[in-house]
């Protein structure tokens, strides 16, 4: 019973951790949709498939950044 408590535990842990970075990655498209206009699909699609540092730093440099490709990079 003690194993089955810990996987169930385990699992929501991880579905947490996999949610906070999906809220991330849509409040950042969000963000660099207001800055730079609606996003292309490939950029979007980059996005989401991030992981939680990658966000962070793409979200800093959009601080700064001109354009779309200077923060996530070229299509």
């Amino acid at each position: 019973m003690r194993l089955c408590q810990e996987a169930i535990d385990t699992g929501r842990t991880a579905g947490q951790a996999e949610g906070r970075t999906a809220g991330r990655a849509s409040m950042l498209i969000d963000m660099m949709g207001a800055k730079f206009g609606p996003l292309p699909k490939w950029a979007s699609e980059r996005i989401n498939k991030a992981n939680s540092a990658q966000l962070e730093r793409w979200g800093r440099k959009m601080l700064v950044a001109d354009s779309l490709e200077l923060v996530v990079g070229k299509r």
